[in-house]
């Protein structure tokens, strides 16, 4: 029977592919463009959710196309103990950031679009 032979990546890997680095800037653009608009009057409040829109549909279709679902998978639940408890917590963390970045007040200062990408990179 022939061997099989498998590589082992390190866990940074998935945050220095070219997926990780494009959806990482990405929702750090989101994070720091949201933040910086809302010290322009009025008009900032408007351009912080149309910046919102932008990175719900761009990094949610993302989550959605990579994984099928914008929750964290089952198949991290199985894989260790500790691991499986965060999964499970952080089932609704994804949409649970989402939801909140569209929230007018206070979801500029909250970095929620990058905990948003951390997570699916880490666990999805």
């Amino acid at each position: 029977m022939p061997e099989t032979a498998t590589i082992e990546t390190s866990p940074r890997a998935v945050f220095l592919s070219p997926e990780g680095l494009i959806m990482m800037s990405s929702a750090i653009f989101a994070d720091v463009g949201e933040f910086l608009v809302e010290f322009i009057p009025v008009v900032g409040q408007v351009l912080s959710i149309l910046i919102d829109i932008g990175a719900l549909l761009f990094i949610g279709g993302w989550m959605y196309f990579r994984s099928g679902t914008i929750r964290a998978p089952k198949k991290t639940a199985a894989k260790v103990g500790k691991v499986a408890k965060w999964a499970r917590r952080s089932k609704w963390l994804k949409p649970l950031c989402a939801g909140i970045e569209m929230l007018p007040i206070g979801s500029s200062i909250l970095p929620l679009w990058i905990v948003a990408v951390y997570l699916e990179l880490k666990y999805g």
